[in-house]
């Protein structure tokens, strides 16, 4: 069953998730300024509030309502169906990075990579939690 709504909410724990991830990584070092758009695809968009906005809305809308349309049809587990799909749009975003700026040099970044994958496995993972209650227990480690 589709739920855009579920999708949307998922969407949002997601994108908040690899944003504290971004602000964390900016904080000790890692990534030099707390700019997602430029950490994630290289395209610079000014002021730095905007481009959190951006990262915000598309993270909660457009990739959250495509993931729950997708999600049926998607193979493997909740937090698989989510890796799967991080990695997609990673393949997306890098391709639209490229085509807005041809001529400018967008290395494919394991960083990116790397946060887009903690984005689908936490949509994926946060979406299955809210699509069925059930899957929210912890799973049985010790069986006998």
């Amino acid at each position: 069953m589709i739920d855009l709504g579920r999708g949307i909410i998922s969407g949002l724990v997601a994108a908040g998730v690899v944003s504290g991830v971004i602000v964390l990584g900016w904080t000790v070092g890692v990534f030099p300024e707390p700019d997602p758009l430029l950490i994630t695809n290289g395209i610079v968009i000014q002021p730095i509030g905007l481009s959190w906005v951006i990262h915000f809305g598309v993270g909660t809308f457009l990739w959250g309502m495509l993931f729950a349309l997708l999600s049926p049809i998607l193979p493997g587990p909740s937090w698989g169906k989510g890796a799967l799909f991080g990695a997609i749009i990673w393949c997306v975003g890098l391709a639209g990075a490229w085509y807005v700026e041809p001529s400018a040099y967008a290395p494919i970044n394991i960083g990116s990579l790397a946060l887009h994958l903690l984005f689908g496995v936490v949509l994926g993972r946060t979406y299955g939690a809210l699509y069925d209650p059930s899957s929210r227990r912890a799973p049985d480690v010790l069986t006998y």
